[in-house]
């Protein structure tokens, strides 16, 4: 996961997840979800997914004050099933 290490309470940030789906044919990212040191998972659908880069990017924002472990995944249907990506992580402080 990309994410600023050091973010100020209240303000918007980005964070981008990549994904890497192998062999799953015909594949649509329906959600980004994420979690706030194990509260979540929360999902969105106003992401922005590059599929040349293999990345969905969200805009967030934290209002309290803390460090957490930012850790998000991708709903996806493939083939006409629903699944979801591995999670991946990042450490962050909200000032």
């Amino acid at each position: 996961m990309q994410v600023a290490s050091e973010i100020e309470a209240g303000k918007s940030y980005t964070a981008t997840l990549p994904y890497r789906i192998a062999g799953a044919g015909d594949v649509t990212i329906a959600e980004a979800c994420f979690t706030w040191s194990g509260e979540g998972p929360y999902c969105f659908d106003g992401f922005r997914d590059d599929r040349d880069a293999r990345e969905v990017s969200m805009d967030l924002v934290t209002r309290n004050p803390n460090r957490y472990l930012l850790a998000g995944f991708v709903k996806y249907r493939a083939n006409g099933h629903a699944k979801e990506s591995n999670e991946v992580s990042a450490a962050i402080r909200v000032r």
